[in-house]
């Protein structure tokens, strides 16, 4: 085929692929195919940029040639990362300039760790950058191994076009999920707004029934044993009442990016967790879900938490879970401690979730990246653990499950 024909058909061929897609990932996944049909090249990779944590992240890995016992190299790369001016992608991403190498054991800008870690063999690589409309870079995409001979200058201008009418596509598509993420947060924030000034309202009278129900008891001769249960109820119904404003609070500042404050105080991980399992267990009953507690209710885990945002993760994990989860299945939580960490973890045996979303879930932060829908679940679940200084992992096997693991620092300086 001529230079000029294998042009016009790489352009038809992902201008046709992307008219259909309206999704950032389905147009990345796309282009990455798009991409690696039209220079022949064994597989490729998507690395998107966070910059906040100033790396580049595999987001999506197509193909390859994984030797070993790493059979599934490519999808073991799926959320790894990279420091952004690291290796030839680094390179890449920093001076926005494509590259071709077809000696990549030779140069020593190649970051040989990947290859070591995934038993793989780089021998060429075809980098460009992924630069939205107006200049904004976001990525680089990554082409490995060409299949026949080494890759060309005509590849590389093949595939910085096939990059440049991807990115307008993403581009568009992430602009058409902001527009309906912000119109849903706009709607859930005003929904929010109105919950807490309905249940602000209840705070005076609670307090003044509070105040009085010694004297209306004694009025009535109510027995030791009603006075001790009505007590009960009111305290109850005051705390539950705190809680649902500081929740409002919550998740107001989850909409707005605003930082919520942790209340930190000696608490035990163990009771936290048996006090939410125990709010959630007819509801996962219900679904025909069998909920496993796998640890010891005596074994006290104790140091400096927020319980409340605690149990607002645990309740999110064993949610998305039992969403994930076909009647019949498993729901196991465990609570342990590893090192210097205390780690609450949440494992299902249902769905899974593919690799790329995973990543993807694992990554996204606000600052970068491509992500649909609101992303608040899985966001609060990590702005808890960051919130304490530590993390949120998971692993996943599509058809088999997944597991999520809250990792928090048992020792903290705040």
């Amino acid at each position: 085929m001529s230079h000029e024909n294998r042009l016009l058909s790489s352009v038809h061929t992902v201008t046709r692929l992307l008219s259909s897609s309206v999704n950032p990932d389905g147009a990345l996944r796309l282009m990455l195919e798009a991409a690696i049909q039209a220079v022949d090249a064994s597989g490729g990779s998507i690395l998107l940029h966070d910059a906040e944590k100033k790396q580049l992240w595999f987001s999506l890995v197509l193909g390859g040639e994984a030797q070993g016992s790493h059979l599934a190299a490519g999808f073991g790369l799926y959320g790894v990362t990279i420091n952004d001016d690291e290796g030839i992608a680094g390179q890449v991403f920093q001076s926005q300039t494509p590259q071709i190498e077809n000696k990549t054991a030779a140069n020593p800008q190649h970051a040989r760790r990947i290859d070591e870690e995934f038993d793989f063999e780089t021998r060429s690589l075809i980098t460009v950058p992924l630069v939205y409309p107006g200049g904004q870079p976001f990525g680089v995409m990554q082409l490995v191994n060409k299949k026949e001979g080494d890759f060309t200058d005509e590849d590389l201008m093949v595939i910085d076009i096939v990059a440049n009418i991807s990115a307008m596509n993403v581009y568009n598509a992430n602009l058409a999920n902001e527009a309906r993420r912000t119109k849903a947060l706009d709607y859930l924030g005003r929904i929010i707004h109105d919950v807490t000034n309905k249940v602000s309202q209840l705070t005076s009278p609670l307090e003044s029934l509070a105040d009085s129900q010694d004297s209306v008891l004694e009025s009535l001769s109510a027995s030791d044993e009603a006075r001790t249960e009505l007590k009960e109820r009111v305290t109850n119904i005051k705390a539950g009442i705190s809680d649902l404003l500081r929740y409002t609070e919550f998740m107001t500042g989850a909409i707005e990016g605003q930082p919520v404050d942790v209340q930190r105080v000696l608490g035990d991980l163990t009771g936290t967790a048996e006090r939410q399992l125990n709010l959630l267990e007819t509801v996962v009953a219900a679904r025909g879900v069998t909920l496993v507690r796998d640890y010891d209710t005596s074994t006290s885990i104790a140091f400096a938490f927020d319980s409340f945002l605690i149990e607002r993760a645990i309740y999110n994990l064993v949610n998305n879970a039992l969403k994930a989860t076909p009647p019949g299945g498993t729901i196991t939580v465990r609570v342990y401690e590893e090192g210097e960490s205390a780690v609450l973890s949440v494992q299902d045996t249902g769905f899974g979730i593919q690799p790329n979303v995973l990543a993807r879930i694992l990554n996204w932060s606000t600052g970068g990246g491509v992500s649909g829908g609101t992303g608040l679940s899985t966001s609060i679940v990590r702005e808890v653990a960051e919130m304490h200084g530590g993390a949120l992992e998971g692993d996943s096997t599509p058809g088999s499950g997944t597991i999520f693991r809250v990792r928090l620092p048992i020792s903290s300086a705040d």
